[in-house]
């Protein structure tokens, strides 16, 4: 049976006994029904995974002590980020979750012209905190050490200058791309991956244009028309499955 999994901050891993006091302790106290004498697993963001035994509880804190570690081997060994247009509020929730379940690094909301989620900069702050806690979640449930950092928002033109600027290689998501250039195929040298993604109503002309320019290359997930949250998982997939880490 696989041992119940939070996730450590580095701070943490650093302290002889673990003190866990915040969600997570009512992850396992009260999801878990775990007790003093039972075991979990605490995921460490160098890349161990530390056997936990709950010493005590006091006040909803939960007390542990190390028993054992061994080395993580659930990440990938090369960066594929994520930019995707923001979707209405279960299907974003549920393109984070599944970009994060098959290893997306990093995740990056942008706000197109066609995006039908408004909000102002507090309401913006409280997605991203809510956003950041849904990959947490999905990480550890999946087994990875790491959850995918979430950006804060961004536009289309900041996303363009991040793309002057990077060594990751940013393919934009575009079903017109010429002769249905393959996500595979425009990655052959890269190190690390992008993959640019419009909202339910895509991208318009002008925001392609600019990242165009800005260097993303245009590639196509073929004939079919899938769904944006289908193609971020689809995209994903496919730049990871390049660098070989899906087997």
């Amino acid at each position: 049976m696989t041992r119940p999994r939070i996730l450590l901050t580095y701070d943490e891993t650093r302290r002889e006994h673990l003190l866990v006091d915040d969600e997570r302790a009512h992850y396992l106290l009260h999801v878990l029904r775990l007790r003093p004498g039972d075991c979990f697993v605490a995921v460490a963001p160098q890349g161990r995974e530390l056997e936990m035994e709950i010493t005590g509880v006091t006040d909803g804190v939960v007390r542990a002590r190390l028993v054992g570690t061994r080395e993580a081997s659930t990440e990938p060994l090369h960066a594929v980020h994520v930019a995707l247009g923001v979707l209405k509020a279960k299907t974003m929730d549920w393109a984070l979750q599944k970009v994060t379940e098959v290893g997306a690094v990093r995740i990056v909301p942008l706000l197109a012209t066609r995006c039908v989620v408004r909000a102002d900069a507090e309401q913006w702050q409280a997605k991203r905190q809510r956003w950041a806690q849904l990959a947490a979640e999905a990480a550890r449930q999946c087994g990875r050490f790491r959850a995918p950092s979430v950006s804060a928002p961004v536009t289309v033109a900041e996303l363009a200058d991040h793309c002057r600027d990077s060594e990751v290689r940013w393919l934009l998501l575009d079903p017109q791309a010429k002769a249905r250039a393959s996500v595979t195929g425009a990655l052959e040298g890269a190190e690390a991956a992008g993959v640019i993604l419009g909202p339910e109503g895509d991208l318009t002309d002008d925001e392609k244009g600019v990242l165009r320019k800005a260097g993303a290359v245009p590639v196509s997930l073929g004939p079919r028309v899938l769904r944006a949250e289908t193609a971020a998982v689809v995209a994903c997939v496919l730049a990871l499955y390049h660098f070989g880490d899906l087997g």
